[in-house]
């Protein structure tokens, strides 16, 4: 076994410490050179640790010594900046990637997408959006069920449900995740109007979950219904 199987083993049990440790081994005691995966494993370990500073200090490492950050990396130092909600350090990222020409993927986008919305940023969302679309790469079903929820989860339904139409247009069939997210969207609001939206929806693919039913179920109730209930217990029969 390698020692970047060892790394990577550590990592995916969430064992920074024993990463490291395994790291030090590797340079000090046998002393190999890590290369550009070493980095990178490291790297999205310390991102998910929320170990911001160790990361980019293993960025700046790995890039002083001769290799090229991959997508993978910068996805991974990305995706640590989403989750500390540091929208301005990501763009900027962003920005060092594609103008040293890494072609961005689908995680980049789906990445950035909730570092905007994770920071009450929707409009920037649909600007990176525009953005990837410029280096080939197109939105999928987490795109679009990130966009939902974070449009539903301000009251801005109507533009959820665009966003639902959009998916269909672009040959995405919604999920229970994103019935879910319409569902309890509705339920916050009390919106039964778009309950009922959700139900036509649902109604072309057949898929509801207990979840979707119960936040459905209990805003027709609180906006008397019961039509909507009857209908809705029929569908799950």
């Amino acid at each position: 076994m390698t020692f970047n199987s060892l790394i990577s083993a550590s990592t995916k049990v969430r064992n920074v410490r024993r990463a490291f440790a395994t790291f030090k081994t590797m340079t000090t005691q046998f002393h190999l050179l890590p290369d550009a995966n070493t980095f990178s494993v490291l790297i999205d370990a310390c991102g998910k640790a929320r170990l911001l500073d160790r990361a980019f200090d293993l960025f700046h490492r790995m890039r002083a010594q001769g290799f090229t950050p991959r997508a993978v990396t910068y996805n991974a130092l990305l995706d640590a900046l989403g989750r500390a909600k540091m929208y301005e350090e990501a763009e900027s990222l962003l920005e060092t990637m594609l103008a040293e020409e890494v072609a961005p993927d689908v995680y980049t986008l789906n990445t950035m997408v909730a570092v905007c919305c994770r920071s009450g940023r929707l409009h920037q969302a649909f600007e990176v959006l525009t953005k990837m679309k410029e280096h080939k790469v197109r939105p999928d079903e987490v795109t679009y069920n990130t966009l939902v929820d974070a449009f539903g989860k301000v009251g801005s339904l109507s533009a959820a449900f665009d966003l639902v139409a959009q998916m269909r247009r672009n040959g995405i069939t919604p999920s229970t995740v994103t019935f879910n997210s319409l569902a309890l969207s509705c339920h916050k609001s009390d919106d039964a109007k778009h309950a009922a939206a959700v139900l036509d929806e649902v109604d072309k693919v057949t898929s509801l979950d207990r979840k979707t039913c119960r936040a459905l179920v209990s805003v027709f109730l609180s906006n008397d219904r019961t039509d909507q209930v009857i209908r809705l217990c029929e569908m799950v029969g």
